[in-house]
């Protein structure tokens, strides 16, 4: 069998292929140039328009729950898939788990002496399969044309547990800082994009020292220097607020986008409100980075799967249930 030929799809269990995805994947621009070592398809939430994903539950805990899954329905379809593309132009295409499909002689350049070519001890171990791939010379893309759809996570416990994981799976991926900079198949855009990646979770854990020291700062400054603090706050007052909108805009524009291109039947006020609560839902990653950081600094770097909405227990597999 030539092995250049021959390409592994990963698919969760819960996951379920578009027809003519397989064709999509194969295409001239993906897996038809031989070149190409994995492509990642697109991702959406199968139960984002449930009414009721609790039915044993109130209509409280039901809103709580829909406006969780569409969140992760807008993360995936449109805040993931507009990444990237981003990245396709960086040449930094990153592979996510559900929805990859890679050459088998690809896996075979990263094998190496101990014939195994994913990452040990890797919480993010798709992703870094990706850069492996990318330091080794293979080209990654994304398909827009082709989906994978699973479900939605509907509990926020679990969903934090799940978060926290790639979270600490990101700041993992710091090892591979020098390796990527000083690599020849990264172009320099691709760089700063990985850089941009790695980092996210820090930036949200200095956020999260940051801000309250800053908060009480000013809370003794008022006191102590009150005149002074009231004239620092009148001048830069102004520019905090306007940071503040900054960072809310484009999450704000997300949510319009992704009203626009999967559901045009809603209004825009419903876009507008969709992306206000994703600007809202973002706040979980400071949350996630800090519980991650904390798990570190612990050593506790074990990895259980997330269980899914229909499973109790896992037989013979360690499992997240609520925590």
């Amino acid at each position: 069998t030539d092995r250049a030929r021959v390409v592994l799809g990963v698919i969760d269990a819960d996951g379920r292929l578009d027809p003519g995805a397989l064709a999509s994947v194969c295409a001239d621009q993906a897996m038809g140039r031989p070149d190409t070592g994995a492509v990642q398809i697109g991702v959406r939430m199968r139960n984002a328009e449930d009414r009721r994903p609790l039915p044993d539950r109130g209509r409280l805990a039901n809103a709580r729950a829909r406006v969780l899954i569409r969140m992760q329905d807008i993360e995936f379809r449109a805040n993931n898939t507009g990444m990237q593309l981003l990245r396709r132009r960086t040449g930094s295409v990153g592979l996510g788990g559900n929805g990859q499909f890679v050459r088998l002689s690809a896996l075979d350049s990263l094998a190496g002496e101990h014939d195994r070519p994913w990452p040990e001890r890797a919480l993010l171990e798709d992703y870094e399969s990706g850069l492996e791939l990318r330091l080794a010379g293979w080209r990654l893309t994304h398909v827009t044309e082709a989906q994978v759809s699973q479900e939605a996570l509907i509990s926020s416990r679990r969903f934090l547990a799940q978060r926290t994981r790639w979270a600490q799976g990101n700041m993992q991926c710091l090892r591979y800082t020098r390796r990527i900079l000083t690599s020849a198949h990264y172009r320099p855009a691709g760089k700063a994009e990985v850089m941009y990646t790695f980092t996210q979770p820090l930036v949200c854990v200095l956020l999260v020292v940051l801000t309250p020291l800053s908060i009480a700062i000013t809370v003794v400054g008022a006191i102590v220097f009150p005149d002074e603090t009231a004239d620092f706050q009148f001048h830069f007052g102004p520019l905090m607020a306007g940071a503040f909108v900054l960072a809310a805009t484009p999450m704000v524009a997300w949510g319009l986008a992704y009203r626009g291109l999967v559901h045009p039947d809603r209004s825009r006020l419903t876009g507008l409100l969709w992306g206000v609560l994703l600007w809202l839902y973002t706040y979980h990653l400071f949350v996630v980075a800090t519980r991650a950081a904390l798990r570190l600094a612990l050593g506790r770097n074990g990895w259980a799967k997330t269980r899914r909405n229909a499973e109790v227990e896992l037989v013979g597999m360690p499992t997240a249930l609520e925590a």
